[in-house]
């Protein structure tokens, strides 16, 4: 309903109560500090640290990590090897329910790495591996002045990021409740996407 609270308890944890009390949601953040404070960063990126810690190194748990329905610059699309995160898109159910829908895209690391579009555990479509320069199957990525983006891959992890070429623009990757992906760009103009 309406009526939640959020909270930081003294663990770090950032916690979601609803009318009666109860736990809705939790970060079940990974660790303890001293003196915990959840902060918004510029990016977008809603951040849980401890408030003695100046650095950005040391986060106790990052919304990043957690992606809903759309990549924001900084967001990584891919895989850690070391932890097993998996960070991956998943669609809403509709353009009206923010639940969890039937779409992801993501890194699929069998093999060469590529970008897939999946409905449930079925592949939908393939973006084509990695070819040093964009997914060989999406030719239209390539360099432009609105973001400029990277594909990392090691021992440890494999992801796809972007980040804007120009601090003016706003940018965000939005995965649809009907399977298809777009890149949307913010117009002053007329104050929408």
């Amino acid at each position: 309903n309406r009526s939640g609270v959020l909270k930081v308890t003294n663990e770090g944890d950032i916690v979601l109560f609803n009318n009666t009390n109860s736990t809705v949601w939790s970060s079940n953040t990974s660790g303890a500090a001293a003196s915990p404070v959840v902060k918004l960063l510029d990016s977008g990126n809603l951040v849980v640290k401890d408030g003695n810690d100046n650095g950005l190194e040391n986060l106790l748990w990052q919304s990043f990590d957690y992606p809903g329905d759309t990549l924001m610059p900084g967001m990584k699309l891919g895989k850690n090897f070391v932890t097993g995160r998996d960070w991956f898109l998943t669609s809403w159910k509709s353009t009206d329910d923010p639940a969890k829908g039937e779409f992801s895209l993501r890194i699929d690391t069998h093999g060469l790495p590529q970008q897939v579009s999946m409905k449930g555990d079925k592949i939908k479509a393939r973006g084509g591996p990695w070819n040093g320069l964009s997914f060989s199957g999406y030719p239209r990525l390539r360099p432009n002045p609105v973001f400029e983006y990277e594909f990392v891959m090691n021992k440890t992890e494999v992801y796809y990021v972007y980040t804007l070429v120009n601090s003016s623009v706003f940018s965000r990757l939005v995965f649809y409740p009907s399977g298809v992906w777009g890149r949307l760009v913010w117009r002053d103009q007329t104050h929408s996407w």
